[in-house]
């Protein structure tokens, strides 16, 4: 047979193999994606401050149909840009309204940001490389979490490393398709715009600008910067451009000025951190992988020399996806775990470069290290899987047991694996560990969970007590939940168009000037202050926990 037959069938085999490789790893993912982003995404109700507001946003959008301006409880609220409610506005018209249709959208964006990663890593480095580093990604407790939550950080997350990713797929690529990259890169921070405002091209502009200057890669010219602005300036003024035009200063000042640039600057909304904050959020936010770090950084001079530009843009772009935004945020004055997300990604494909050496065979001092430290980390979480179970179940048998105890298993594999130097063994049952803690934590502990963390009794049975036309108010220390369970029939007028959260008596009495009752919500703390007041009528109406439901109203006058 003639060598050029030989060759030509030799080629056919790589990309079948190749093709075959792909299948596989792709499915894997998704797998993994339907384990830990969506499995049993509706069975917790809506927890913290922001998913029942960013929920009920969404909703009225979507009854009312108005796309341009975002109601809290029928007045306007302008803490966030519009693409969350957008989103699952269009998931409650396809899934009805409910935590399910609410959160799916992020769970949408979080897969979509592990398939591309994969997608952009394998292009530029290799299968396996990608593989690992999307292996990491979706078993990262930080974003998991995001993930299964209906906020904007994970739109935002989105929307960068695809913008990120489309910048390193440029690299080396034929001029043609190198611009129509760019424009596509330019066109997703147009979209993080409207995921969470300015600060997605300042993340852009700045982790972009890093990588090409560290890496000495061809920087673009002044044209095609020009270009990219405009083409971010076109999506993003999609909503902004007509929000402004109707709302003008009213919208400007609440966004701008107070959502962006005293939440940077100021301590107004009170989340102050210390300046480590972020660093450490971003080590236990990958856990049990963090290990990782000890090598990646032992070997950050020589990936930083490395002659190809393509793999040379890459490391750079990595590091500097992941410092810039933690030196960024740690100098706010407020500071919350989610504004670190989109520095996640990046951290994944770091690990999953040093992961492929441990893929490959490879033993190094500092690969050892972040094998033990692994093995550790990967235990402890096993551990904490069934102490918290335990704690929350008692001693239940059966498969209440089984399932508690599954992490562990996986983990004590993974240990045992990486002692007689089976290396991807090790890091298979590693990666199973997170999605076995998910899962346990989904089947076993979804209602205890939903009574810790949730006002969802207390919420749904104050909306079923609600008159027509009476609403819900709360007294100094307020809940978000009812906002949504009670479809918004929360009386507004507080803070930015927030909530009415009275702070005295005399709040509710002149709320109460306009309707005959009201249904208050209010920390069993401050019971004594409301009751005290006999210029009011009290009946309780639910409890749950530390909080409690009045209806009330105006006493007669002269009684006591």
């Amino acid at each position: 047979m003639p060598p050029s037959v030989n060759r030509e069938t030799e080629i056919i085999e790589q990309r079948s193999l190749s093709a075959k490789q792909q299948y596989w790893t792709v499915s894997v993912l998704l797998i993994l994606s339907g384990i830990v982003l969506f499995y049993g995404l509706g069975r917790l109700p809506l927890v913290g401050p922001d998913e029942p507001r960013y929920a009920e946003v969404a909703r009225e959008m979507f009854a009312s149909r108005d796309l341009i301006s975002p109601r809290l409880s029928g007045c306007l609220w302008f803490e966030k840009p519009v693409l969350l409610y957008w989103l699952v506005a269009a998931s409650y018209k396809a899934f009805g309204v409910n935590e399910f249709a609410a959160r799916v959208p992020c769970a949408i964006s979080a897969t979509l940001t592990a398939l591309f990663l994969y997608y952009a890593v394998s292009k530029k480095v290799n299968i396996n490389v990608a593989f690992l580093s999307g292996v990491v990604l979706l078993t990262s407790p930080l974003f998991i979490g995001f993930g299964r939550a209906a906020v904007t950080d994970m739109p935002l997350a989105w929307a960068v490393t695809a913008a990120l990713l489309l910048l390193l797929l440029s690299i080396d690529a034929p001029a043609q398709q190198r611009l129509a990259l760019w424009i596509l890169a330019w066109a997703m921070v147009g979209v993080a715009v409207l995921a969470k405002g300015l600060v997605g091209i300042v993340m852009f502009v700045a982790i972009g600008g890093a990588a090409f200057l560290l890496s000495r890669a061809p920087r673009p010219g002044a044209g095609l910067v020009a270009l990219g602005l405009g083409v971010c300036a076109v999506v993003a003024g999609i909503w902004y451009v007509p929000v402004i035009l109707e709302h003008g200063r009213a919208f400007t000042v609440e966004f701008f000025v107070n959502h962006h640039f005293k939440r940077y600057l100021t301590n107004e909304y009170h989340h102050p951190e210390p300046i480590f904050f972020y660093p450490s959020v971003v080590i236990l936010g990958v856990v049990p992988w963090p290990g990782f770090l000890v090598p990646a950084l032992a070997r950050f001079r020589a990936s930083a020399r490395q002659p190809e530009t393509a793999a040379r843009f890459l490391h750079w772009l990595a590091w500097s996806w992941l410092v810039i935004p933690i030196l960024f945020f740690s100098f706010s004055e407020s500071k919350l775990p989610g504004y670190i997300l989109p520095a996640i990604p990046a951290l994944a494909i770091i690990i999953g470069l040093e992961m492929r050496r441990v893929w490959d065979g490879q033993c190094t001092t500092s690969l050892r290290i972040a094998g033990y430290l692994t093995a550790v980390t990967a235990i402890a979480i096993g551990a904490g899987v069934i102490i918290y179970s335990r704690a929350e179940l008692g001693s239940d048998s059966g498969i209440t047991v089984a399932l508690a105890y599954l992490p562990l298993a996986f983990a004590l594999a993974a240990t045992a694996a990486l002692f007689v130097g089976r290396q991807r063994v090790f890091l298979v049952a590693t990666a199973a560990v997170v999605p076995s803690a998910i899962l346990a934590a989904v089947v076993l502990l979804s209602p205890q969970v939903s009574m810790s963390l949730s006002y969802w009794d207390l919420s749904v049975k104050a909306a079923g007590e609600l008159k027509p036309g009476e609403k819900i108010a709360f007294f100094i220390d307020h809940e978000y939940a009812p906002v949504f369970y009670a479809q918004g029939r929360v009386l507004c007028g507080g803070k930015s168009n927030d909530v009415l959260n009275a702070m005295s008596t005399d709040d509710l009495i002149a709320a109460l000037g306009t309707y005959p009752s009201l249904i208050v919500i209010t920390d069993s703390k401050w019971l004594g202050a409301l009751a005290g007041d006999h210029r009011l009528r009290l009946h309780e109406i639910a409890q749950q926990r530390d909080k409690l439901a009045f209806r009330i109203e105006l006493a007669p006058p002269g009684s006591t």
